[in-house]
Order: structure tokens, then C-alpha cells, then sequence
């Protein structure tokens, strides 16, 4: 497949069709594969956008730990608020699955199990809330609020770019800033996460770790596409 590289003035923060595929590792074993990817879609006759995220244990891993989640996120074109959220979680012996519609405009977001939360306007879940920290950017020394609900929680996230570092991936050394958002115990991957964004359009995740029930998991950037296209990302 032909490679293209990724020019910076022709592109957004928010790009339909790019999928990013993390080999992901719990210490220095291979644990499995982590992909997100944002697509354009409908819900109930609407567009929206659709952004998926999948982490899934390696066969050999997964006799140690198995593990096979799904996020689903469903958000407006404009990109202001969450609509639907979805969870389906497989880990180990552990089973989730939850659903939240978010109602803005009357005031609330309900549950799969009919359970119903106030929410004062727009509202993220955690993985559109990364989506929507994307396209505010991502600037060492300014400080991103972000509205969210998840887990029966509203609260402001605050995220802060903190310090940079070298990533090696499959195209060379990148420059990542770390930022850590915090959406509770179980908003993402259930614990702490710590992403390392490009600092430049369109702020591509390159790395992540994030801390989970038995340990610490990393996933690396291996592969980036765009409309099914293999894409380098740009260097600065």
C-alpha cells in the first residue's frame, strides 16, 4: 500500500476515516492490539461521528489475562456533546456492558439500566472527550476544561500538557507532550491513563499507558491510516 505523508496545512484535528492502530505491552511482553478510529455515521436519521476504540489481548497473553473491550462513542458533527456511549468490557473473569444516552437539552443522561443522572449542557464521555481535546489542541502551558459524565459522575476534567519526550515508532523519533485526563476510577481503561500527543495538527496520540486492574499496559503507535491509506505522520 502506498504510503502518503502527512502534509500539516491540509489537514484538521478531527479527521473522518483515521484509524490508529497501538501494539500494546504489559511490561516488556507483547499483550495485544489497541485500535481507535473515527468514522462518519448515522443514529436515529442524524449523522454523527463514531469513534471506536478496541483492545484485545494477544492468544498467547490471553492465557495469562484475557482481554476484549469495546468503546463505542457516538458525537454531533459540530463536535459539542456526547450522544451515545457504550461500553463493553472483557477482562479476565470481569463482564461489563452499559449504554449512556446523553440529553442535554433536558438535563440528563440516562442508563442502559434505567438509571437517570442530571448533566448541566454539554457533556462528554471519556474517548470523545480525548477526540474533543484533539481539536481544542494541545499546548504545553495552557490549561483544557473539559465537561464530562461517565459512571454516574459529572465533573470537569482538567487537563494540563505537561513535559515532552522522545517516542521512538516505526517512522523515527516523535516529540509527544504527556497529558493526563482524569475520568475517574473507570472512565478509561479503568484507572490512570497517560497519553503522549503530538504537539503539532492533528495532535495524534502516539503513545499511551494506562493502569489497569493487575498492572500497567503501554500501547505504541505501529500504524496510522487515513481513508484506508497508510499515512507517516509529520515530523517537527
Amino acid at each position: 500500500m502506498i504510503q502518503i505523508i502527512l502534509t500539516l496545512n491540509l489537514i484538521a484535528s478531527i479527521l473522518p476515516g483515521e484509524k490508529l492502530t497501538y501494539e500494546v505491552k504489559y511490561g516488556f511482553i507483547k499483550a495485544g492490539v489497541l485500535t481507535l478510529s473515527l468514522t462518519k455515521d448515522s443514529l436515529d436519521g442524524q449523522p454523527v461521528y463514531h469513534i471506536l476504540m478496541r483492545l484485545h489481548s494477544s492468544p498467547s497473553f490471553s492465557r495469562l489475562y484475557s482481554i476484549n473491550d469495546e468503546f463505542h462513542s457516538y458525537v454531533d458533527t459540530a463536535f459539542t456533546h456526547s450522544i451515545v456511549y457504550k461500553k463493553r468490557i472483557r477482562e479476565g473473569n470481569y463482564k461489563l456492558d452499559v449504554s449512556i444516552s446523553y440529553f442535554p437539552d433536558s438535563g440528563y443522561a440516562l442508563y442502559s439500566n434505567g438509571k437517570r443522572y442530571e448533566i448541566e449542557g454539554n457533556v462528554f464521555d471519556p474517548l470523545a472527550a480525548i477526540f474533543f481535546m484533539r481539536k481544542l489542541g494541545v499546548k504545553p502551558g495552557e490549561t483544557l476544561r473539559i465537561p464530562y459524565h461517565v459512571d454516574g459522575i459529572t465533573a470537569i476534567a482538567t487537563v494540563v500538557p505537561e513535559r515532552f519526550r522522545k517516542i521512538r515508532l516505526p517512522w523515527g523519533k516523535y516529540r509527544g507532550v504527556s497529558v493526563k485526563p482524569d475520568f475517574g476510577k473507570k472512565g478509561l481503561l479503568k484507572g490512570e491513563t497517560t497519553l503522549w500527543i503530538g504537539p503539532y495538527k492533528p495532535y495524534i496520540p502516539l503513545f499511551i499507558e494506562a493502569r489497569i486492574s493487575f498492572g500497567t499496559l503501554s500501547a505504541k503507535l505501529i500504524r496510522y491510516q487515513i481513508r484506508g491509506k497508510d499515512v507517516i505522520p509529520l515530523r517537527h
